[in-house]
């Protein structure tokens, strides 16, 4: 088996994006987010569009930091030996 892992779906490539996609991009990345999330559910614009409406807010926003969130979220990806 070895190797680099791939993912199951092909990125799309950016210039494929809406306009509206396009800026969440852009948007996401400024933030320091990874584009891969945006890139793989771009498939589903319009679901990508509510679930970022939803997401967003809760990891950007709330009582506990952004950083403590993130450490927490890394730290259950190590747990679940998530490769990615």
């Amino acid at each position: 088996m070895g190797g680099a892992a791939r993912p199951r779906l092909p990125l799309l490539s950016p210039e494929s994006l809406d306009p509206e996609l396009r800026l969440m991009l852009d948007r996401w990345q400024a933030d320091g987010g990874d584009p891969n999330f945006i890139l793989t559910l771009a498939r589903l614009p319009e679901t990508l569009k509510r679930f970022v409406a939803f997401y967003s807010p809760l990891v950007r926003k709330g009582v506990v930091e952004h950083r403590t969130k993130e450490l927490a979220r890394l730290r259950l990806a190590q747990l679940n030996d998530c490769a990615y």
